[in-house]
């Protein structure tokens, strides 16, 4: 029996293109282990490519850092846990004269007023600007029976809600019963005050002038001619004039009258 003889030719051309289908095969195994690397990257990575789009090493992402919340307390220089003002008010202990409040046990002074803690109480306005004669001061009598206020005392106080720059203070003298103008000879009239004068002193709302003291100079009272004379029809033994009251009368600087009260103690002038 003969033998087979298998014969396998090989030309250069398929060498060659089975060299090609290989190299063709390594890029697309490549490709693909790429592609299934950036799939696969870690969280909080991310990846930075060349021109060529080639992977490089990943870049970690840095975590934004947070500040730790401070614990409230009453010393911590800020207004919280319900205080009314800094570290101060509500449960911190009470605040001291200028400090914001809600209530008046908020403050040391017990007196909370629109908001703010005040050294006193607030006041309560009345509305009305008042004057109060303290107390007026009398000359000795002379020996037709004549006298003269030498000097008021007297208190401004102010219960409207504006302050006040200014005022007009007219005195007029009366008898006891208030039925006569002793401070003019004529009876039956009390047109003319027994003196007149001016103050710039300015009364904040609230507030009062503190006691001030008018002194009625004898050239002044002179002039005016206001005496207290008992000779120009008035009988010495008249007992309505064995006292009399000082009376002052309130004026704006426009000359309207704005109050008034009668002075609480009498002064006696009877022979």
């Amino acid at each position: 029996m003969e033998e087979a003889h298998v014969t396998i030719t090989v030309k250069p051309i398929h060498i060659e293109r089975a060299a090609y289908w290989i190299v063709i095969l390594g890029l697309a195994i490549l490709l693909v282990l790429a592609f299934m690397k950036d799939e696969t990257c870690e969280p909080g990575t991310a990846t930075v490519k060349d021109d060529a789009n080639n992977a490089n090493a990943a870049v970690p992402v840095v975590p934004t850092p947070t500040t730790p919340t401070a614990t409230a307390s009453c010393t911590d220089g800020i207004k919280n846990q319900a205080e009314s003002d800094i570290d101060c008010g509500g449960t911190c202990g009470v605040c001291v004269t200028g400090k914001m409040c809600t209530v008046s046990a908020d403050c040391a002074s017990t007196f909370c007023t629109a908001g703010v803690c005040t050294a006193s109480a607030p006041v309560a306005l009345s509305g009305k600007i008042a004057i109060d004669v303290i107390k007026a001061t009398l000359s000795p009598k002379t020996a037709s029976d004549t006298v003269k206020v030498v000097s008021i005392e007297y208190k401004v106080t102010n219960g409207d809600e504006e302050d006040i720059d200014g005022y007009v203070i007219k005195v007029f003298v009366k008898n006891k019963a208030g039925t006569r103008c002793l401070n003019q000879e004529v009876q039956g009239t009390c047109d003319q005050p027994y003196a007149e004068f001016s103050s710039s002193r300015a009364v904040a709302s609230g507030k009062d002038s503190g006691l001030q003291t008018q002194l009625f100079a004898d050239l002044e009272a002179a002039r005016m001619g206001r005496y207290l004379i008992e000779d120009n029809g008035y009988e010495p033994s008249d007992a309505s004039l064995d006292d009399v009251q000082v009376i002052a009368y309130l004026y704006d600087s426009a000359g309207n009258a704005i109050g008034g009260k009668i002075i609480t103690d009498s002064v006696a002038v009877s022979p």
